[in-house]
């Protein structure tokens, strides 16, 4: 039988640094010990390079495996940027090139919803939840899907800098409720 000394010494309980297991999407072993794009810091400050970096790195990891759907890939790969704070919209009705280049617009924490002081009453604005603290500027998730020859395919991602636009949503009035 173990004890907790050495049972939290092989599933690596107390290292020096981050504390960040997971990482493994790619080789996933019986001792958590991969390294993770989580970190303290907070993966979801994409705007931060070092945070950034962090994120492409798991992309580039996730895209070096080859996929029979890419779009159950591309569901996987949500989930886990889910995990990191950050989202895209994709679903089974989006729509998606299955060979080609497909760019979605990644918010933090699923965006941002509501009035600004100088919003009209009758509006409303939605953002990204990044563009607010990184000078106007989002990212966009630029996945490139490359048919090989054994019949699968392969997936590129990268998060790139955009400028997204603010998207301003207007109330529509019941013209019935209307006191005139």
């Amino acid at each position: 039988m173990k004890n907790f000394k050495e049972l939290a010494e092989k599933i690596g309980l107390h290292e020096s640094g981050e504390h960040t297991f997971g990482g493994g999407v790619q080789f996933p072993s019986d001792t958590p010990r991969e390294i993770s794009a989580i970190s303290d810091e907070g993966a979801h400050y994409i705007e931060r390079k070092s945070q950034l970096n962090r994120i492409n790195a798991f992309l580039d990891a996730f895209s070096r495996k080859e996929y029979i759907d890419p779009r159950a890939a591309m569901a996987m790969l949500r989930a886990k940027l889910n995990i990191a704070g950050l989202d895209f919209d994709f679903n089974v009705k989006s729509n998606f090139n299955d060979e080609g280049v497909n760019r979605f617009p990644v918010t933090r924490f699923g965006g941002t919803f509501g009035k600004s002081p100088n919003t009209p009453f009758d509006e409303f604005e939605v953002t990204d939840g990044i563009s607010d603290a990184n000078d106007g500027k989002g990212f966009t998730l630029a996945i490139n899907v490359t048919p090989t020859a054994n019949g699968v395919s392969k997936i590129e991602a990268k998060l790139e800098e955009t400028i997204p636009a603010v998207v301003v949503v207007t109330q529509k009035d019941d013209e019935d409720n209307s006191d005139d």
